[in-house]
């Protein structure tokens, strides 16, 4: 079999990514060939892919046959080939063993890979810049949070909202929902965070989202289609998702606006990465005034900024790292932190992006 090394490659990144883990079945390491269908599929059994093979197919035999080989390897091999080389030749010369250009790789059955859930689907949309909106608010939802729905990035497409929050932040974007085809008005669901991350490797948006069932109360088994002939199928997380509409401010007491690369100069001040462990204190009225303390190193600096505040003078305190993520997806020039109180969040909106961050404790 004779594959365009460019294209193939580019599956196996992304199968490498999902198969690549810690586990403990040897089989869900694996990406299957399956040379019947013409296609590559991977598992955790939480997350699959699957990728149409033809159009980078080059020449398969009556002799090949389909087989599971380990991803990651799979990926370094083509990888490390010389640049030269623009096809990737895989020779099956045993029931156990494959040849790439040399390299002799162990295989196993297809008859231990795990089966992949296949649906018709009964509704389909599409979310336009769905990558974006996913990379920039994703620092915010939950790692292991004991609410496990946060650990993960909720959409609603009946809201046009995309949504990510800890409990301690929370970002999300208002998007416009394309409904491709008939069929029942799509629900809310939550993508879980590795799915998310795997999502975020691949360099594509969507091309659209598809539901298989539609029960009140169940979440449904969706399926997003890539421009690359690929699908990442996953079952959303269950859980009522909390409802964050009530805490975005609507009526503002104070307002700083300040130059959004003068803000994040300052605020780093020269550092190239500020960890979750520093703190930002404001102190906002007749000095304008930010003073970030690194608590793992006891360093401390102060220094002006130069914006400009309406109500009257505040101070309060921030995670100097969750500000940053708030404020990076910002397009615009000027940056507006909207204040209601030293205990309130801190509310910051760009078009159709909005980020709160709760202030901490007194210094």
């Amino acid at each position: 079999m004779r594959l365009n090394r460019k294209e193939f490659s580019e599956v196996l990144k992304i199968a490498a990514s999902l198969s690549g883990k810690k586990i403990t079945l040897p089989i869900l390491g694996s990406a299957m060939i399956d040379i019947e269908k013409r296609a590559l599929y991977a598992t955790d059994l939480e997350t699959s892919i699957s990728c149409d093979l033809v159009p980078m197919i080059k020449e398969i035999s009556d002799q090949d046959k389909s087989f599971c080989i380990d991803a990651v390897l799979l990926h370094e091999i083509v990888t490390a080939l010389p640049t030269e080389i623009k096809e990737v030749v895989i020779e099956r010369k045993s029931e156990n063993k494959v040849y790439i250009h040399g390299a002799s790789v162990f295989v196993m059955s297809t008859l231990e890979f795990p089966v992949i859930p296949t649906h018709t689907p009964v509704a389909t949309i599409r979310i336009p810049g769905m990558l974006g909106m996913l990379k920039n608010i994703f620092p915010c939802a939950g790692k292991s949070d004991a609410r496990y729905v946060l650990n993960g990035v909720y959409v609603d497409p009946q809201k046009g909202h995309i949504v990510a929050t800890d409990g301690l932040r929370l970002a999300f974007y208002r998007f416009t929902t394309e409904s491709l085809g008939g069929g029942p008005e799509p629900v809310p669901f939550v993508i879980p965070r590795p799915t998310a991350m795997l999502m975020m490797g691949i360099d594509y948006d969507p091309d659209s989202i598809s539901y298989s069932v539609l029960k009140p109360g169940k979440a449904p088994y969706m399926s997003i289609a890539y421009p690359i002939g690929m699908r990442v199928s996953f079952r959303p997380l269950e859980g009522q998702y909390p409802n964050y509409e009530p805490i975005i401010p609507t009526d503002i007491q104070y307002r700083f606006t300040i130059n959004r690369e003068a803000l994040l100069e300052k605020m780093t001040q020269g550092m190239p990465i500020a960890s979750d462990t520093m703190d930002a204190h404001f102190d906002l009225g007749e000095t304008n005034t930010i003073s970030i303390t690194n608590h793992q190193v006891g360093m401390f600096n102060s220094d002006s900024l130069p914006g400009q505040l309406e109500g009257g003078s505040i101070a309060f305190n921030l995670n100097l790292g969750y500000l940053l993520d708030a404020i990076r997806p910002i397009q615009s020039d000027q940056v507006i932190l909207n204040i209601n109180g030293k205990h309130d969040p801190i509310c910051i909106k760009d078009e159709a992006y909005t980020a709160l961050v709760m202030p901490k404790g007194e210094r």
